[in-house]
């Protein structure tokens, strides 16, 4: 039995199907030039895929931060208070 110790915070771990643990496996047996040096390597890249999928195509895009801080430095004090005011009433992270 191999003990893994990892660093408390970083990471997390994970249970998938054995199925799908052992068809991982074979993949990265049969195809090294996928450049998979581990399982973990592969999972690690399906869900940096998947997550990019899902921002593509359900997430608010964001405005690269300099955009952000041109906008809020052009508002009135008024307009900043309103804003702040209403983003605390929302509990929403960005109104802009």
């Amino acid at each position: 039995m191999r003990i893994v110790y990892m660093p408390v915070g970083k990471y997390k771990g994970i249970s998938i199907p054995r199925e799908m643990f052992d068809e991982i496996e074979r993949i990265i047996e049969e195809h090294p030039e996928l450049g998979y040096s581990s399982i973990t390597d592969f999972i690690k890249d399906a869900v940096r895929e998947k997550i990019t999928e899902i921002r593509k195509l359900h997430l608010k895009p964001q405005k690269p931060a300099e955009e952000i801080v041109a906008e809020f430095e052009s508002w009135d004090e008024e307009e900043k208070k309103k804003r702040l005011i209403r983003e605390a009433d929302a509990g929403e992270e960005d109104l802009i």
